[in-house]
């Protein structure tokens, strides 16, 4: 099924879903799928912020900036980041991260 759903931006499929034996075509057109890189969110006393990295893309300093730039304004002391289950990436876009003082 992966395969027929994979392939050039933009193109439309057709795929036929069979479930508790009914069969229902539907028409999709490909479209590029981006997943964040990195979640973030204050904590509930908003004095420490929690940053988890999923993967390192070309995205992840602006994703991280972004979560940092919103600690700021919302006064975080301080924020813990979180590497487990990281899958790895871009080595250049991680040693990025580390500069966003």
């Amino acid at each position: 099924m992966l395969a027929a759903i994979r392939g050039a931006v933009g193109a439309k499929i057709k795929l036929r879903i069979r479930r508790a034996g009914n069969v229902t075509d539907i028409s999709i057109i490909r479209a590029l799928v981006q997943l964040p890189s990195a979640f973030w969110q204050p904590t509930t006393e908003r004095r420490t912020g929690y940053i988890k990295f999923t993967h390192f893309s070309e995205r992840i300093p602006d994703e991280v900036g972004q979560g940092v730039t919103e600690f700021y304004r919302l006064a975080v002391r301080s924020f813990v980041v979180d590497l487990r289950n990281n899958v790895g990436g871009l080595v250049d876009s991680a040693i990025n991260v580390p500069g966003l003082s």
